[in-house]
C-alpha cells in the first residue's frame, strides 16, 4: 500500500504543520491517529457520555508529508464551521474533485483561467479532524512518510 493510500484510507487524520517552504510551494504534515483501547466516560454540560475511546496522535510514529510543488490557490477551514464542498470527488481523506464551487470561485477571481486551459487543474481536499484544506494546483501531490 502506498503512503497516499494509507492516508486516504485512515479513519483519523490531524494536521501537524502547514507551511510554504519556498514561493508557491505548499507542505502539509499530517499524522494518522489510533483509537485507544481504554474506554472512559466524559461529562459535557452535566451529561455523561460514554463509554468513549480517545484518538491518540503520535507524530513521531506515523507522520506523513503532503507536498505540492505549485499551487494556484488554497484555503483552510476550521472543521467546526465547514459547510461542505459541493462537487463530485473521489477519495476519502485526500479527495480529488472533478468539479466544485471552489473551482467556480477561482475561475471568477483568478487570472489563471484566462491564461491556461482549465483541464490541467486539480482540486484536492485534505480532510482532517480539525481542518479542511482545499488546494487548487496544476500538479499531483507528493506523499511520503516523514523520516
Amino acid at each position: 500500500m502506498t503512503d497516499f493510500d494509507k492516508i486516504n484510507r485512515c479513519e483519523h487524520l490531524q494536521v501537524t504543520e502547514l507551511f510554504e517552504p519556498y514561493e508557491n510551494e505548499l507542505t502539509i504534515a499530517v499524522c494518522i491517529g489510533n483509537v485507544s483501547d481504554d474506554e472512559e466516560y466524559i461529562s459535557i454540560s452535566d451529561k455523561q457520555l460514554g463509554p468513549v475511546r480517545k484518538v491518540n496522535f503520535d507524530s513521531s510514529q506515523d507522520e506523513y508529508i503532503i507536498f505540492f510543488d505549485t499551487y494556484i490557490s488554497y484555503f483552510v477551514v476550521n472543521e467546526s464551521f465547514n459547510r461542505g464542498m459541493r462537487g463530485d470527488y473521489t477519495g476519502n481523506k485526500i479527495r480529488q474533485y472533478q468539479n466544485s464551487n471552489f473551482i467556480d470561485f477561482c475561475k471568477q477571481q483568478n487570472i489563471y483561467f484566462n491564461l491556461w486551459d482549465d483541464k490541467d487543474i486539480n482540486h484536492f481536499g485534505i480532510i482532517t479532524e480539525n481542518h479542511i484544506i482545499h488546494i487548487l494546483t496544476r500538479s499531483q501531490p507528493e506523499v511520503k512518510h516523514k523520516e
